[in-house]
């Protein structure tokens, strides 16, 4: 059975690792329901424990043995960690709940929109 993921960095679509997501099903744009911080030092980091803004990014529905290649592509659960979040699509506002990874430290600059660009 298919879950869905919220990629907000460079899994998304035009970015570099997005080869990682062949196989995957787009859902659509959104953001988190709930706020977090991003923080950007090469690539995007989010941090749950500081409310700033909420994060946008795209849903993808995905097949159980991606997440297990994406958790080693994220350092799950040494390095980042994967958990359920609740997001809001776009294009309808409707709320799906979505595997999201976090990171437990802060690191480089805070991106205050919630946008990761290559900037």
């Amino acid at each position: 059975m298919n879950q869905f993921l919220f990629v907000y960095g460079t899994l998304k679509q035009g970015f570099p690792n997005h080869s990682l997501m062949k196989g995957a099903y787009c859902i659509g744009a959104g953001h988190t329901a709930r706020k977090f911080a991003m923080y950007k030092h090469v690539v995007p980091y989010v941090i749950k424990g500081q409310a700033v803004t909420h994060i946008h990014g795209e849903v993808y529905s995905i097949h159980p043995s991606m997440l297990e290649t994406l958790d080693l592509f994220e350092g799950n659960p040494v390095w980042n960690c994967r958990e359920l979040v609740d997001v809001v699509l776009d294009a309808d506002a409707s709320q799906v709940s979505a595997w999201m990874y976090f990171s437990d430290t802060a690191v480089g600059d805070l991106v205050e929109s919630g946008v990761y660009t290559r900037d």
